[in-house]
């Protein structure tokens, strides 16, 4: 029963921490997978394992008797949750008021504990099943159900660990089954970093996930914990120690060893990653946008157009530069406007104009304003809400003083490579 419930990685913990530190790789890929499948691996072994207890404390059953309930337990369970899981999609096909969704799903959950419970199949396999049945036949339709559910969960969850807390009479637990607790905690620790590795290397994995994949599965939580709590009904009539039942020294011992390795999980996850060099790889577009600051990409060497040059400089600036607009500046350099492309195009066609208008007779004038220190992401939406290519920095000293330009095209272009520069680094030999 411990190896079973010891085989089950809290999900949740790991995966804020590969979020968190935004970790991309083979060994991120291999972590995922793992935590997504070790739940399901954990339930199945949980059903032999507490089936076999039974039958070593004295069941009547054979062990071919055994074999045929677990069987029937686990892959029942499994059918229960693909059979509701497939009503409940149906229903949904149907249903037209949308408000009516979550009681339907979790009248379809507590029909499937019921069932569960009534037919001693596992109720935690059951659910699942059901759960993985309606993501795959409803993709959008049950992304909006889990995401309206999670609204109100933290609170479930709470109300879950602090009960099983209640359980952990610290006091009262004799001194042996501390030793217990630290056994199981080693045990398990050096079959997760050995049985990972050896696997790794087996299926010849690159050299971080042989390294660092046990490092990344220390976290223990909610799935083991429910496991013990099933296991101490199960096996709650099954006599250890005077005024102690197998089950309660299974729900002593997993719920103190999930306090300990809870504490020492995470921070395994982020050294893990960080020694394969994944850390900060998870990154997108988005993200560098927030980080940059228009001080990073903007040219500083913008030419400034005075707002008393004449048309026909400000046209031969034009046809020797590249740019598609220019700052147009008064005294101290102080931005009034700028000058676009189009605008200067409007008046190529008359000549004579060209003697007597100035650069402030066809600016625009700018009344928003991109400082220095703001993020390309205020940046690039200010240029798409004014229609511009480019659009001039002013100083950060609220004098409006023009101090480069920032370009959409060559910022979009800057972004897209330091994402591939980042998800595609090389890492540490």
């Amino acid at each position: 029963v411990f190896g079973a419930i010891a085989s089950a990685t809290d999900p949740a913990s790991t995966i804020d921490v590969l979020w968190e530190y935004r970790a991309r790789g083979a060994l991120t890929t291999t972590l995922i997978a793992i935590v997504a499948l070790d739940d399901a691996l954990a339930m199945t072994l949980y059903g032999l394992g507490t089936s076999t207890a039974g039958l070593l404390t004295g069941g009547t059953l054979s062990l071919g008797e055994v074999a045929l309930k677990i069987g029937v337990n686990l892959l029942g369970a499994v059918l229960l949750g693909f059979l509701l899981g497939w009503l409940l999609n149906f229903i949904f096909r149907w249903m037209r008021q949308k408000e009516k969704t979550l009681g339907t799903a979790l009248g379809a959950i507590l029909l499937a504990i019921g069932i569960a419970v009534a037919a001693e199949m596992d109720i935690i396999l059951a659910t699942m099943a059901l759960g993985v049945t309606l993501t795959n036949l409803a993709p959008r339709r049950s992304k909006e159900l889990f995401s309206l559910a999670q609204s109100f969960s933290s609170p479930i969850y709470v109300v879950f660990f602090v009960l099983v807390g209640a359980r952990l009479d610290i006091g009262g637990m004799p001194l042996w089954l501390w030793g217990v607790v630290g056994l199981y905690v080693i045990g398990r620790s050096l079959g997760k970093i050995f049985g990972a590795g050896w696997g790794a290397r087996i299926m010849r994995a690159p050299s971080a996930v042989q390294r660092y994949s046990g490092m990344g599965l220390f976290a223990q939580g909610g799935i083991a914990v429910g496991l013990s709590i099933m296991a101490s009904q199960h096996l709650g009539g099954v006599q250890f120690r005077p005024g102690m039942t197998l089950g309660d020294m299974i729900i002593f011992t997993v719920t103190a060893s999930t306090l300990i390795v809870q504490v020492l999980g995470p921070p395994l996850v982020k050294l893990a990653v960080k020694r394969a060099g994944e850390a900060g790889r998870n990154v997108t577009e988005e993200d560098i946008l927030s980080q940059w600051t228009v001080r990073d990409l903007m040219d500083r060497e913008t030419r400034l157009i005075r707002e008393e040059d004449p048309i026909a400089e400000i046209i031969r600036v034009f046809s020797e530069q590249d740019d598609s607009s220019y700052p147009v500046v008064g005294p101290e350099n102080r931005m009034v406007g700028i000058i676009t492309l189009e605008r200067i195009q409007n008046v190529l066609a008359n000549r004579d104009t060209w003697r007597w208008l100035v650069a402030s007779d066809v600016m625009i004038p700018v009344r928003e304003r991109i400082t220095a220190s703001a993020t390309l992401k205020d940046a690039l939406e200010l240029m798409e809400q004014l229609g511009f290519e480019q659009i001039p920095v002013v100083s950060d000293d609220g004098r409006d003083r023009a101090v480069g330009v920032i370009d959409r095209q060559k910022l979009k272009k800057r972004v897209s490579e330091e994402v591939w520069q980042r998800q595609n680094q090389a890492p540490p030999a």
